[in-house]
């Protein structure tokens, strides 16, 4: 994992370090990469957005589910199922104020 703060910084220092004009250019533009890539582990606020509508899910019965990690305001995070319309629990709708995506399962290499 990087810290994409201190990385930009960086890359700002390097790029006023008297270079050429056409050098600049391209450490601005990968400045602007940088700022624009989804963040890992960074809770997105439902208020910002919601996930994306779900497609059909295989490993769950084919619905159109997917899972995330939600914060309701708890002393802890929990997954939840996103339907496209709310996160409910299995059991109930929930009121979630932030959530992120699950990462990926784990995978040794081989």
């Amino acid at each position: 994992m990087i810290d994409e703060k201190r990385l930009i910084e960086r890359l700002e220092r390097w790029k006023q370090s008297g270079i050429e004009a056409h050098e600049k250019k391209a450490f601005e533009l990968a400045i602007d990469l940088i700022k624009i890539q989804p963040k890992v582990d960074e809770w997105i606020p439902c208020s910002e957005r919601l996930p994306k509508e779900p497609s059909q899910n295989p490993k769950l019965d084919d619905r159109p589910m997917e899972l995330y990690l939600v914060d309701i305001g708890e002393d802890y995070p929990f997954r939840a199922f996103w339907n496209g319309k709310y996160f409910h629990d299995g059991c109930s709708r929930l009121d979630v104020l932030a959530w992120q995506p699950l990462p990926e399962p784990y995978s040794s290499g081989d």
